[in-house]
């Protein structure tokens, strides 16, 4: 009788951790400050998609009598698995009348969520560009001497940070073109896979240019 109240426990310990661990940040310039900000929405979305999961992976464990250790990693990877797309249409359909409003609904859902995208992308290109004209004057410094070797690196590692950051945050932004891709094979309307497309292909820019900036930094003379 005790073991699943434990193992419930347990979870919610690992799961407390799981959500600071996603909160932690450094501090940024105005632009990247502004990035997290605007990135908060699908930040929160894979968290919270992330925290139902494992909540529903690992409270079947519990349920069925299994070890903390057992139903800890089931949790974890439910984690991975998120709420469905099934479940998704299923909690939106609960809530209208009619197949049109519920439509209307999802659509409204996914046209918000590209106009977030939308503008985290803007914001995501004057953090690329800012940080690029950080790497040239870098390496023009370097290339005539203005700055030592230690130097080079220790600004040549702030700008692999700036690239973390970025790289984190896309993560979060593939999460949710790859959920909506997922209740868009559900509720088939061309008018959600209109705008599933135009998410799709925010996010495909942004990568573009995510990686573009990590090439950049591959090759720079400074090494690190």
């Amino acid at each position: 009788m005790n073991q699943p109240r434990s193992t419930i426990n347990t979870l919610a310990v690992a799961l407390a951790t799981l959500a600071l661990s996603a909160c932690a940040s450094v501090p940024r310039s105005p632009s990247e400050q502004r990035l997290e900000t605007q990135s908060e929405w699908f930040s929160s979305s894979h968290l919270q998609g992330c925290l139902l999961g494992a909540a529903l992976g690992g409270g079947i464990c519990a349920a069925a009598g299994g070890s903390t250790g057992t139903c800890v990693a089931s949790a974890l990877a439910g984690c991975g698995l998120g709420l469905t797309a099934a479940e998704y249409m299923a909690q939106k359909r609960q809530q209208y009348a009619n197949q049109e409003q519920f439509l209307q609904s999802v659509i409204t859902d996914v046209r918000q969520d590209n106009q977030r995208v939308s503008s985290y992308v803007a914001t995501q290109q004057q953090v690329v560009n800012e940080n690029l004209a950080k790497l040239a004057q870098l390496e023009q410094d370097y290339a005539q001497h203005k700055i030592s070797l230690d130097e080079a690196k220790k600004r040549k590692a702030a700008l692999r940070k700036t690239q973390a950051l970025l790289e984190k945050k896309l993560d979060d932004l593939r999460h949710v073109d790859k959920q909506w891709q997922d209740r868009y094979a559900v509720a088939t309307d061309p008018r959600i896979g209109q705008e599933v497309q135009s998410l799709q292909q925010q996010v495909n820019a942004a990568d573009q240019e995510v990686r573009g900036f990590t090439q950049k930094l591959d090759v720079s003379t400074v090494s690190g």
